[in-house]
């Protein structure tokens, strides 16, 4: 499923908030941000000025460029932090510098962000068409040129490429007993994700190369049985990333990005400070 990402109920009057952002600085205090934005903007887009303000403040220690971004809340819970998404980056160049990479769950695009920093050739997309816009957008906003489709990440539309997966697994489940609206699906069960994990298995399995993130806690075994029932054949790799004293996240590399002179498991720590921006070389240390 493809489509453009303008057609959206919520991206308009995120574009609009982030014009009315720009040469402002908005007090801490909503209160205070309403007063001063009284007279200027309909109630309706000064709650969003003031929001999209509030997140950006938040993502400024995730995101090197959140103070021009356009963010949602739901967006900016799930984004990758910049740090590893920059070292991704750098692995996908090292490895495969010239194969296209396609971003199949863009989100706000921090993954696509650093991604275009380091000049791979890049299509994004997302199912959500206000996440596509706003990934369109911050791409915009930083200078790379943006291809950016609504599409469902179960179904390819770039080959050969490399698959870059993060399925959300803050997905709602169905209603529960008795017509009651259902809860949230467990972060570590890959079925309850979306896609769940066996859809995104089955499209590495014809991928020349693929990485999916995966929360840290998931049992890299049951992946890699999941792999043996579906692809036996394909290469497959782990890494285990911390960063800031946290472990961030277990990625899975499949294909051409897991060859043979890579160790099957490892983890890697990254070091120093703020990330300025997303071209900028990160600090690693290969831990045991």
């Amino acid at each position: 499923m493809t489509g453009s990402p303008r057609r959206t109920q919520v991206f308009p009057i995120l574009g609009q908030a982030a014009s009315l952002l720009v040469g402002i600085e908005l007090p801490g205090d909503p209160l205070a941000a309403r007063k001063m934005l009284d007279g200027r903007a309909s109630p309706e887009l000064a709650r969003a000025a003031i929001e999209l303000d509030a997140l950006r403040k938040r993502a400024l220690s995730k995101m090197p460029n959140a103070s021009r971004m356009i963010l949602t809340r739901k967006g900016l819970e799930q984004a990758t932090d910049g740090r590893v998404c920059a070292w991704r980056a750098r692995e996908i160049a090292r490895i495969l510098p010239h194969l296209p990479v396609h971003d199949a769950t863009a989100g706000m695009g921090a993954e696509s962000l650093a991604l275009a920093a380091m000049g791979q050739t890049l299509l994004s997309s997302d199912l959500d068409p206000d996440h596509a816009a706003c990934c369109e957008a911050n791409l915009r906003s930083s200078g790379y040129p943006s291809q950016v489709l609504v599409a469902d990440a179960r179904f390819p539309i770039l080959a050969p490429c490399i698959q870059l997966f993060d399925p959300d697994r803050r997905a709602k489940v169905g209603n529960a007993q008795g017509g009651k609206p259902g809860g949230f699906a467990s972060r570590l069960d890959p079925e309850a994700w979306s896609p769940p994990l066996s859809d995104l298995v089955r499209v590495l399995a014809q991928a020349v190369a693929g990485c999916v993130k995966l929360p840290p806690g998931v049992d890299p075994d049951e992946v890699e049985a999941l792999l043996d029932t579906v692809a036996p054949e394909l290469p497959r790799r782990f890494t285990w990333t911390e960063s800031g004293g946290d472990l961030r996240e277990l990625c899975l590399w499949t294909g051409d990005l897991a060859p043979a002179s890579e160790p099957r498991r490892l983890a890697v720590r990254i070091l120093g400070g703020p990330l300025e921006s997303y071209g900028q070389a990160v600090q690693t240390e290969t831990l045991a």
